[in-house]
């Protein structure tokens, strides 16, 4: 039999193999009503909820029109009750209940479901009065007068159609199905499926399932097939409903259902190869699917992530060129001393604003600089982009940090040979962090926040060249930041110039109230581990800019989440807002010069 199957993702290929198994089902069975009870109690126990794995069908239902004189004796009693006086004919249909498989224990007897073993069909006008019947025949493709007076001449060409499905996709408040408040809501039914067919008899099938889950059209639609499956199972036993037939009847009955079976078994092995074929075909398709929607993602990711980069550096390059090349260092500065050749760098940086100043220090000494925001992006860059003369890595990034970057890196160099100089950045300063540096491989690294002179001289350093003249310049700029940040020390930073410094506020005041909010998110939320990030990326955003007091906020709510215990966090969260609050003022004047 066939693996349970995720009903809301229920596939062609569930299909194909719940047609298989249905049509196994009807093999052994002494009549048509344990046939169909084999398939009640397959379908209910097959198809489940996939978030939760229990089963969907809170009620699986087959029933079978009769004609009134084929019923037992107490059905054709409880028939005479529903219909009271009026008179009844020997040929009139019933739809009678074959089988039951359900949540309930009485759901699971005919016997038990008093109000539904049989259901009188004697003409249109009672059939319209019950609205799920008349519309699961409507839907089904059939027409009334078909279903209670079968033509004999228009049984054969009904009988090959494939017929359509009843399916109410919302059952809660439909006036199709019955038993609201005792049935529908108590049980949580989602959405009706009813499929079934034709008899060579003219005598109909349909299988009614009450899903506890909300189906779609196209998932309903896959049920249409299943409904020959369905008679396939069935079909062998028309002449035995019920097992209660004499011996002679039975001995009859036999050798027509062998007859049957035999040319039931030739189509069985026709769809049993076809259906092979359609599954090994419609696997290799969905894992085609699956594969392309998996580098669909992928690529859409990068892409924003690129976009996002390119848009901050554009913005930058647009901000610096329509500046004049007149000096704009700090007074008395000198300019750090750059590498006299140009150097093809890979910076991988997950905080925009160091990412930004990083960059454009590199190149106004003219380095040629390729960003990227995380470790996997660094690694794909490294593998195939030209080689690079040199990486600057952030330790702490998210997907892959720093250290396991390098650790691939230098893994890929000893079987190619050659050797990148990587350079750490990162926002510890003590001997074990450098030491776990050399560790993975790094050749030096850098403490945060980013000084244009310690990059360079680190950069020397690693990479060394001709020395190149340094250059004296002089500012006419002069607004202090009083005690809330430090100008002089976050020029020195950002190479001594003023765009870079303008340009990094720009993009801290845009990025600013995101940081603020995932602070607050996780403490809110009580993660840790959550607020510990989030603090921890705008300290290093505001240590650009020298700015104690706020870095001294952010780093005691980071070591409140390091240590777990959040206790003081939501008090800490406003005292840093306060701080932002005198910052954001105090860079008012420099966004508004660049």
């Amino acid at each position: 039999m066939a693996n349970n199957c995720d009903l809301a993702n229920f596939s062609v290929q569930n299909m194909t193999r719940c047609g298989r198994d249905i049509r196994l089902l009807g093999d052994s069975a002494d009549c048509m009503e344990e046939a169909a009870n084999r398939i009640a109690t397959y379908l209910r126990s097959t198809l489940l909820c996939g978030e939760t794995g229990s089963k969907a069908c809170a009620l699986v239902r087959l029933f079978k029109t009769s004609s009134f004189s084929s019923l037992e004796s107490d059905l054709q009693n409880f028939v005479r009750s529903r219909l009271e006086n009026e008179s009844v004919s020997p040929d009139m249909k019933c739809l009678v209940l074959l089988a039951t498989a359900g949540e309930e224990y009485e759901w699971n007897s005919k016997g038990k479901s008093t109000g539904h073993m049989v259901i009188p069909l004697p003409n249109e006008e009672v059939i319209r009065k019950v609205p799920m019947i008349h519309n699961l025949i409507s839907e089904m493709g059939l027409s009334i007068s078909s279903v209670i007076r079968p033509d004999p001449g228009l049984i054969m060409c009904m009988e090959q159609k494939q017929y359509g499905v009843f399916f109410v996709p919302e059952a809660r408040g439909c006036s199709h199905i019955p038993a609201q408040n005792e049935f529908v809501i108590p049980y949580g039914i989602r959405s009706v499926l009813g499929f079934g067919g034709q008899f060579p008899s003219g005598d109909i099938y349909v299988v009614i399932m009450f899903l506890k889950i909300p189906l779609s059209v196209e998932t309903a639609d896959l049920f249409k097939p299943l409904a020959l499956d369905v008679k396939v199972a069935l079909l062998p036993h028309a002449d035995a409903v019920f097992g209660n037939m004499d011996a002679t009847t039975n001995r009859a009955s036999q050798k027509r259902k062998e007859a049957l079976r035999s040319e039931i078994g030739a189509l069985k092995e026709l769809l049993e190869t076809r259906e092979k074929s359609v599954i090994e075909q419609s696997d290799r398709l969905y894992k085609e699917i699956s594969t392309r929607k998996r580098v669909e993602k992928d690529l859409l990711q990068a892409k924003e992530e690129a976009d996002e980069a390119n848009r901050v550096v554009n913005e930058y390059i647009t901000d610096m060129n329509s500046e004049s090349d007149k000096a704009q260092f700090a007074p008395g500065r000198t300019l750090p001393k750059c590498s006299q050749r140009s150097l093809r760098v890979l910076l991988a940086e997950d905080n925009s604003v160091n990412r930004t100043i990083v960059r454009s220090m590199l190149e106004k000494c003219g380095h040629t600089v390729t960003v990227a925001v995380d470790g996997k992006e660094a690694i794909s860059f490294f593998e195939n982009e030209k080689p690079f003369d040199l990486i600057l890595m952030d330790v702490q990034m998210p997907e892959m940090d720093g250290l396991e970057a390098t650790a691939f890196i230098r893994k890929k160099e000893k079987s190619s040979g050659g050797h990148v100089p990587i350079i750490a950045l990162t926002g510890q300063s003590m001997k074990e962090a450098r030491d776990i540096c050399m560790k993975a491989g790094m050749d030096d690294y850098i403490s945060k926040p980013l000084r244009a002179d310690n990059i360079f001289s680190i950069i020397e350093r690693v990479v060394p060249s001709p020395p190149a003249n340094a250059t004296n310049t002089k500012s006419a700029f002069d607004t202090p930041g009083g005690d809330v940040f430090d100008l002089e020390d976050a020029l020195s930073f950002m190479n001594k110039d003023l765009n870079i410094l303008g340009h990094a506020v720009k993009i801290f005041i845009r990025e600013c109230p995101v940081m603020l909010s995932d602070i607050r998110s996780a403490i809110d939320a009580g993660k840790p581990t959550a607020l510990s990030m989030a603090a921890h990326k705008l300290k290093g955003s505001v240590a650009n800019f020298s700015a104690r007091h706020v870095h001294e906020r952010a780093l005691a709510l980071e070591k409140l989440g390091k240590g777990g215990d959040l206790n003081g966090a939501k008090e800490g969260l406003t005292a840093l807002e306060k701080e932002i609050d005198r910052l954001l003022i105090a860079f008012a004047p420099f966004a508004a010069t660049n």
